[in-house]
């Protein structure tokens, strides 16, 4: 099949970037004022990027959801010193590239930087429990990699005495924003990505290209995006031309409430790329629509196939899980046949999930994963599992 040809060349893509022992080799450092560098985005729609002369400044322009004002930065070459960067007010951060010591605050920046060989930059994450990848734990457990903390826990001090070129976060609010903030004040550069906020898999996936830039990477990135995106759009193609498409359940209830994910979210257009005919698809919010387990029992009852039960609290490893955690589950017909499937085919005993870590950067991968089970090759599955029966 198509996505089985299009994954074996993302594997000679990836090798082609390491010499003969596995070790990334480094490259380059970038030179923004090459005409052909900073080239526009194509997805990303909460982050941009201009190329001023030498520089290249980066505007996040929604850093999380109700941020009144973007995060504005400036890349610069060795040597250049910051100096005259304008009357624009507010000024914005500069970031001196290209970045050889990096503090991840969120997994997923681990995937991006493991997409272009430049694992070795990390000296610190939020938690070791959240990393997926086995070099980057035995890095935590040698003492070569810090646990920094996040949020409220994060442990500024710890951070200022390692003194990183970088540190990259994600930030749900202000609140998270301030502890970043001490940080900057000290002269530690602080990036806060908003890959999470983009609604389309191609636009989190393209958040690449700016890690690129940071490491002076950028036409291993671009590269490497460009191969993503053809694989993705040639596998959607082929799945939306079904004319066959089950219909599909997602997530779960919290409490009292059942988020669905909206008609134009990121999981809506999951679905239907993959050929699904998902059952909320004509709703037109992004987020997700908070309904009661009556209300989509009564609509979801007779789905072909049920995505991502369980949450945090109550993770699924088999349906007797979702049995003892509401009777109520057994009314879905998708839950009686065994139709059942998550996303943690690649997830450690205590918690670490890869699919949070190097999916955002693999949508593809995740792609051909849900065409497999909307369409019959079950054998391929690499982030996803069937739900078994029990005990």
């Amino acid at each position: 099949m198509i996505y089985r040809s299009l994954l074996c060349a993302t594997v000679l893509l990836c090798t082609a970037c390491q010499d003969g022992r596995g070790a990334s080799r480094e490259a380059a450092p970038v030179h923004l004022a090459d005409s052909a560098r900073a080239a526009p985005l194509r997805w990303a729609k909460s982050v941009s990027w201009e190329k001023r002369g030498s520089r290249v400044e980066v505007i996040v322009t929604r850093p999380w959801k109700g941020a009144r004002e973007p995060l504005r930065y400036v890349l610069l070459l060795p040597g250049d010193t910051g100096a005259s960067f304008g009357s624009k007010a507010p000024q914005p951060a500069a970031i001196s590239v290209p970045v050889r010591r990096i503090a991840c605050l969120a997994s997923v920046h681990v995937g991006y930087l493991k997409a272009l060989n430049a694992a070795g930059t990390i000296i610190a994450v939020d938690a070791a429990n959240h990393i997926y990848d086995e070099g980057v734990r035995n890095r935590v457990k040698s003492g070569k990699i810090f646990a920094a903390g996040s949020g409220s826990q994060l442990n500024v001090e710890r951070l200022l005495a390692a003194k990183p070129d970088l540190v990259v976060a994600n930030a749900v609010g202000l609140s998270e924003y301030e502890a970043l903030r001490r940080l900057s004040r000290a002269g530690i550069p602080v990036l806060v990505t908003s890959e999470w906020m983009e609604d389309h898999p191609l636009a989190r996936a393209e958040w690449v290209r700016l890690f690129g830039l940071l490491l002076g990477r950028e036409r291993q990135a671009d590269s490497l995006f460009a191969f993503i995106e053809a694989s993705y759009r040639a596998q959607a193609a082929a799945a939306r031309a079904k004319s066959v498409k089950p219909t599909v359940l997602l997530g779960g209830p919290f409490r009292d409430q059942w988020f669905v994910s909206g008609g134009r979210s990121y999981m809506a257009r999951f679905l239907e790329d993959a050929g699904a005919d998902y059952l909320w698809k004509r709703d037109t919010t992004a987020g997700g629509v908070p309904l009661s387990f009556e209300a989509v029992l009564t609509k979801a009852r007779a789905a072909d196939i049920w995505m991502y039960p369980g949450d945090y609290t109550n993770h699924w490893r088999t349906l007797a899980d979702g049995s003892r955690q509401d009777a109520r589950f057994e009314a879905f017909g998708a839950f009686r046949r065994g139709d059942v499937y998550n996303n943690d085919a690649r997830r450690l005993p205590d918690g670490a999930n890869d699919y949070w870590e190097s999916g955002n950067v693999n949508p593809h991968r995740l792609l051909a994963d849900l065409v497999s089970i909307f369409h019959g090759d079950e054998d391929s599955l690499f982030y996803h599992r069937r739900v078994p029966p029990g005990p």
